[in-house]
């Protein structure tokens, strides 16, 4: 006697035992081998052979392909490598940080990062900022390029602002500036101005309140601000402290 497989199957041994399955509607399930119209956790609907297959062990679930994963299994990452395409990876790889069970791709221009807004390394021609984490054309103020470590290095006290660890280029309030360096007071020839800096006087001054207007004369007399090598008419040289 020949008997009616079930309505889904379109082959079968018995009635509980499908071999194939009408086309479009569902999809053998080899395990229990019956028609289903939704394959289980770990299986696709291979639309093509009208079977559930198996995904990649990785895969928790996958789509049109055993490799093609949807999510993964315990231990692995979900990373994108096409628009439409997906896998399973056990770490994310360089450009990509963990995202609960994803990898993310770093956003440019980090090279690497620990989180969307977390950069560690850069791109070439950006500098790694640590206070912020972000990759930068040019370091703020406070801070000086690094071509070797490709990094934003802080400036160090006395240093406001700097060009490298040594040397300064403006100073912390009370100190002045000169040639690189944040001394508490100019030398001998310089003058201390509103700018933080000490500027060299002029001529033959030793010391000065304005770069034209001489307290001391290096040599000869100092007369309303300025140095003579011989005092003008209508004055005479002090000998003791240098003045006309």
């Amino acid at each position: 006697m020949c008997l009616q497989c079930s309505s889904s199957c379109s082959a079968c041994t018995n009635s509980t035992y499908c071999t194939a399955c009408i086309a479009n509607r569902t999809y053998l399930y080899a395990v229990t081998h019956i028609c289903i119209s939704d394959c289980p956790l770990g299986y696709f609907a291979n639309y093509t052979a009208t079977t559930c297959d198996a995904c990649n062990p990785k895969c928790l679930t996958c789509s049109v392909t055993a490799s093609n994963c949807l999510s993964c299994a315990i231990g692995y990452y979900l990373i994108r490598l096409s628009v439409s395409s997906y896998d399973c990876v056990s770490s994310c790889s360089a450009g990509y940080y963990k995202d609960s069970q994803n990898c993310e791709a770093c956003i440019f221009p980090c090279q690497t990062c620990s989180s969307a807004t977390a950069c560690v390394t850069c791109v070439t021609g950006t500098y790694f900022y640590a206070n912020t984490s972000a990759c930068l054309l040019g370091c703020p103020s406070n801070a000086y390029i690094d071509t070797a470590a490709q990094a934003c290095q802080m400036c160090t006290s006395p240093c406001s602002s700097c060009r490298s660890s040594t040397y300064c280029l403006s100073c912390l309030n009370g100190l002045y500036l000169l040639n690189g360096k944040c001394l508490s007071v100019c030398p001998s020839q310089y003058y201390s101005d509103t700018t933080q800096m000490c500027i060299q006087c002029s001529g033959l001054c030793k010391t000065c309140s304005t770069k034209y207007f001489c307290l001391s004369c290096l040599t000869g007399y100092l007369s309303n601000g300025y140095c003579y090598s011989s005092c003008p008419p209508g004055t005479f040289a002090n000998l003791n402290n240098s003045v006309c």
